[in-house]
């Protein structure tokens, strides 16, 4: 890889960062606007369709996915994949921006914490590239636990409130992305060995549905009002739950080059999400009232009359 490839490829994950950022930030906007009380709902769904700010933020972020898969092929997964993590920065000011509101400094730090944990963490993982292959027995074992992991997530976060509703709900479209994306990877092998059929057959349908949950949760998250809370969500739970599904059922190992490292790393990550959650829950300080002027002081005199 030649440095002005490097370079190429590090502006395009850098710009599909940000376009990540304001579609996310304008597809929040749309969904928290919605008439519909439900987080989790299809109703959701079918009412930003008809929003066009919402379809808009969803264009925006289809250019983010081009250019990310231009920086994949310019650069290898361990270079592209520590620099998307940096959405959850950008969407911080972008989302206040659109919310008409300053970036407050800890959620600021709070996301800085947890992009630099994550980058660390993906940059040490070493993935096999290994043909990915998929069993009828691993088929069996992911179908099942795969649905039945979303739904108790979900089910969780529609009894939690607040940030931690929204987390959940978007750990749960990460979740949710992370098997589209692993599953895309043996959609693409498939298609590379057998051509255009390598389209029929239950992968393509089962990615459909993946994705569309995914597309569901991550609306739910939004409606819950907490941009950098949700977009953190996912952005830490798509990458770790394709390279961890790649390692099991499609026979793709991964291993830390530091597992000690790596552990310590994933601990710095849970601990940026935590202090993201509580800081876009802490109350924001009113601003001061200006002093009122102080009126002037009217002394009366006590004029005595002569009788």
């Amino acid at each position: 890889m030649g440095t002005s490839t490097a370079y190429a490829a590090v502006a395009a994950a850098l710009l599909a960062a940000l376009c990540y950022a304001i579609g996310a930030a304008l597809e929040q906007k749309e969904a928290s606007a919605t008439a519909t009380e439900r987080v989790v709902h299809p109703g959701l769904l079918w009412q930003v369709l008809q929003r066009p700010v919402w379809l808009a933020g969803f264009a925006v972020m289809a250019v983010g996915e081009v250019l990310h898969v231009l920086a994949l092929a310019w650069a290898p997964l361990a270079v592209v994949q520590p620099i998307g993590v940096t959405t959850v920065l950008f969407a911080l000011p972008i989302g206040a921006l659109v919310a008409r509101r300053r970036p407050r400094l800890p959620e600021l730090a709070a996301a800085a914490v947890t992009v630099a944990g994550l980058a660390a963490l993906l940059t040490g993982m070493k993935v096999s590239a290994a043909e990915p292959v998929l069993s009828g027995h691993d088929l069996a074992v992911l179908a099942p636990a795969v649905a039945g992991g979303l739904a108790l997530l979900t089910l969780v976060a529609l009894r939690a409130s607040g940030a931690l509703r929204t987390l959940l709900l978007g750990c749960g479209s990460g979740a949710a992305f992370g098997v589209t994306a692993a599953l895309v990877r043996l959609l693409t092998h498939r298609v590379e060995v057998h051509g255009v059929s390598g389209l029929v057959g239950w992968v393509t349908p089962v990615i459909a549905v993946t994705a569309v949950a995914g597309l569901l949760l991550e609306q739910g998250a939004y409606k819950s009002g907490h941009l950098g809370v949700a977009v953190a969500g996912y952005t830490v739970t798509d990458p770790l739950v394709a390279v961890a599904l790649g390692a099991w059922v499609l026979h793709q190992p991964a291993r830390a080059t530091h597992p000690w490292w790596a552990a310590a790393e994933a601990m710095v990550v849970m601990t940026g999400v935590i202090l993201l959650a509580r800081a876009v829950t802490a109350p924001q300080r009113p601003p001061a009232a200006a002093p009122s002027p102080r009126r002037p002081e009217v002394t009366r005199s006590l004029v005595s009359t002569a009788p």
